[in-house]
């Protein structure tokens, strides 16, 4: 019993992500099936729409116009998140990460009551399901919820331990999405719209409960209100006065969450000189990450329609076993093999992050000349080492800048990956109706892996870079040992 104790003391945010990611690809997967449905059955006929893939020009236009109208949804969610985001990042490093944690849970319940009267009314029109996703988005949504998790992860560990721990969280995202992908077109296909989303709600208000009532703050919110207010400190005061200081630096830092300053330290974090390169491989690991993220939005907005077109022809139950298969195999790998990689062997971050990175690639060359069942099904192997490279470069981003950086970096890299989402989501929901003729619309897949090549050039700079940097100081020192301090003390304008 103590040692069971023990673990569950470790547990922290780790069941947050899990449970944010099987609501938020429960709700995402169930909401594209819900829209291509509403676009069928507001341009055809019930008797059309049971079969369609039985008529291929009214196919056509139900993907072309699936396509645009999931360009809306991710627009009128981006933009906000992305301006929220970057307010709460600065924010959370002062005030603390359970707040702004809890903030997406409270619009998720509101977007689960809308989208449960969308599934009722079948012909209501697309527009009231983007009212809920812009209430979304005004909270940060996925953004925020991304940021606090890894910044409060970043907080509790050390450099030693922090690529195995954010392998964890990383994990959760794919076993999280691995159950709400396979519950979404399995409760669909049998029950319905309606209990995927009272379950999504459901999920909110658990993750909601979990945050407010198990996790410990992160952030030492009192002593860094007492570094700003000092006449509040121990010793310069009674008790008494000591809270009620406390409780005005506590609503003037509530107040601070609208200041443009807030933005400025977000925006300025990952262009400030630093130490030995850091500013350059601080931009060369944000553009990568942004590569993954741009890639991998494409991939999930495209997949559910390139699989549900013939020559595949699925129905959403396959698409939802397909969808969990690779998300599973992830997420396992992620809790198996990079804990192997980063405590057995002495491969560095980003050579971890190459591997990944090409076993990807490969998964996106088969997806795009599968024109069978069996061969799609192959593609989950190789996708399986997917998660690893976004581990690694996020583990990398944080050991990179100092403790008190770490909301306004990983606020902004949120930011900036839900505004690649959104861009994304117009490149590949634009390029895929064009180029159905080409491959079956596989060509998006082949424009994946060339995008995927790029971010291995970068890591490969990376690497290559903080190799040199490691090496000449290991010779510094060998040569004149009582320099050490001096030598990793050096000049911040010595930056690249």
């Amino acid at each position: 019993m103590a040692n069971l104790m023990s673990y569950l003391r470790l547990v922290t945010v780790e069941p947050v992500m899990f449970l944010n990611m099987l609501g938020s690809f429960l709700q995402y997967t169930s909401v594209q099936h819900l829209i291509y449905e509403k676009t069928c059955m507001q341009l055809y006929n019930s008797s059309i729409c049971d079969n369609l893939t039985h008529h291929k020009e009214e196919e056509e236009q139900v993907q072309t116009g699936t396509s645009h109208w999931l360009i809306y949804l991710n627009l009128v969610q981006t933009v906000p998140s992305i301006l929220t985001a970057l307010f709460l990042g600065s924010w959370s490093d002062r005030i603390g990460r359970k707040i702004p944690m809890t903030m997406p849970c409270i619009a998720a319940m509101i977007y689960a009551v809308i989208l449960i009267v969308s599934s009722v009314y079948i012909w209501l029109p697309v527009p009231y399901i983007l009212i809920g996703s812009f209430l979304l988005g005004c909270t940060g949504g996925f953004i925020t919820t991304t940021f606090t998790v890894y910044s409060y992860m970043a907080d509790i560990t050390d450099k030693e331990t922090r690529t195995r721990r954010v392998g964890i969280v990383e994990s959760m995202t794919f076993l999280g999405s691995t159950i709400g992908l396979l519950c979404g077109g399995i409760m669909i296909d049998n029950v319905g719209f309606v209990p995927v989303f009272i379950f999504y709600g459901a999920l909110s208000l658990t993750t909601f409960l979990y945050i407010l009532l198990w996790l410990k703050e992160s952030v030492q919110v009192k002593q860094t209100m007492r570094k700003q207010h000092p006449d509040a400190s121990p010793g310069n005061v009674q008790a008494d006065n000591q809270d009620i200081q406390m409780s005005k630096a506590e609503k003037k830092l509530c107040r601070e969450l609208c200041r443009l300053e807030n933005v400025k330290k977000s925006l300025c974090v990952c262009f400030k000189k630093r130490l030995n390169s850091g500013r350059l491989h601080l931009l060369l690991l944000a553009m990568t990450l942004l590569l993954f993220q741009l890639v991998g939005s494409g991939d999930s907005d495209v997949t559910v329609l390139y699989t549900k077109k013939d020559p595949l022809g699925w129905s959403s139950s396959l698409t939802g076993y397909y969808l969990a298969l690779t998300s599973f195999l992830k997420g396992l790998c992620l809790l198996t093999v990079l804990p192997l990689l980063t405590s057995k062997t002495t491969l560095h971050d980003t050579t971890i992050a190459m591997i990944g990175t090409i076993f990807r690639m490969g998964a996106y060359v088969m997806i795009a000349f599968s024109t069978e069942t069996w061969m799609m099904f192959i593609v989950p192997v190789l996708m399986s080492m997917a998660g690893i490279p976004a581990a690694s470069v996020r583990s990398l981003l944080s050991k990179v800048i100092n403790a008190d950086e770490q909301g306004s970096l990983f606020s902004f890299m949120a930011a900036c990956e839900s505004l690649i989402s959104f861009i994304a989501s117009f490149i590949f929901n634009s390029l895929y109706p064009a180029t159905l003729h080409i491959l079956n619309g596989g060509l998006v897949y082949i424009l994946m892996a060339i995008i995927l090549g790029i971010s291995l050039v970068l890591l490969f700079m990376t690497g290559y870079s903080m190799r040199q940097i490691t090496n000449y100081y290991g010779t510094l020192h060998e040569e004149n040992p009582a320099d050490e301090d001096g030598a990793n003390g050096s000049d911040e304008n010595s930056d690249v």
